[in-house]
């Protein structure tokens, strides 16, 4: 009876460790937040908000100039980040490739190269290399395979009996080359693209001139026919030019 009396006891008097608030306190203390971030504006939201605040100051013309500068200025935004998407990818794909290579030199299966390989590239190369594992796997054609220039080099080296490793040998150059190439397009561009940003604000520079010295512009734009109509004039020439900027930075990348 004793030790049941005893056994008891301890059983009462026993919590898990889990249980006791101090712990779930320092837990809480202890646990990550995920940190806080804004929301990212999409474009209709930012056109309208840009096109509300410009019909407020300037009225009609005042909206349509605010909704094109504000739509610009996104396309030239999305623009950007697709070029440095693009060039990140072939730096990807060509290291991914390379350490492809790597594998295929040293003796190992070409479906197992690349999943070796896979494990220490970067996305997508990484991506690229897994789909082509896969492929190989299951015994996909050359079409199947993921990136057109590994498709090309599959059916290159089966065509004429070549190693794989000495047709992908140049392709990752290649696509090395390519990346190098655009970000020197980028830096030659860039005094062009930062002038043609200048030149579009131009305008706004002679309205805060004409404001200081007295003449009143912001009467005649937003309060007079005429001046709506050289307001929108304005703005659409100014849009249009940043557009043909950006269209030949873009065509001298791709």
């Amino acid at each position: 009876m004793v030790p049941l009396f005893f056994l008891t006891l301890a059983t009462l008097a026993w919590q898990p460790r889990a249980a006791r608030p101090q712990q779930r306190l320092r837990n809480l203390a202890h646990r990550k937040r995920p940190p806080f971030r804004l929301p990212r504006p999409t474009m209709p939201t930012s056109t309208a908000l840009a096109a509300a605040t410009g019909w407020f100051l300037l009225g009609p013309a005042g909206a349509i100039s605010a909704a094109l500068l504000a739509a610009i200025t996104w396309h030239r935004h999305r623009a950007k980040n697709e070029i440095r998407t693009r060039l990140h990818n072939l730096d990807s794909t060509s290291e991914a490739i390379k350490g492809f290579v790597a594998e295929l030199t040293a003796g190992a299966h070409p479906a197992h190269a690349a999943e070796r390989a896979a494990e220490d590239a970067t996305h997508p190369g990484a991506q690229v290399l897994q789909t082509l594992a896969t492929s190989l796997r299951l015994g996909a054609p050359a079409t199947e395979i993921p990136n057109a220039g590994l498709a090309h080099a599959w059916q290159l080296a089966n065509r004429h009996g070549l190693p794989l490793a000495d047709v992908l040998g140049p392709l990752a150059d290649d696509l090395q080359r390519r990346a190098r190439f655009g970000r020197q397009v980028l830096a030659k561009m860039a005094g062009a693209r930062t002038s043609a940003s200048i030149l579009a604000c131009l305008p706004l520079l002679g309205f805060v001139a004409g404001e200081s010295v007295g003449a009143h512009p912001y009467e005649t734009l937003a309060h007079t026919a005429t001046g709506q109509i050289l307001l929108a004039t304005g703005a659409i020439l100014a849009c249009a030019g940043i557009l043909w900027t950006n269209r030949l930075t873009e065509a001298a990348i791709t």
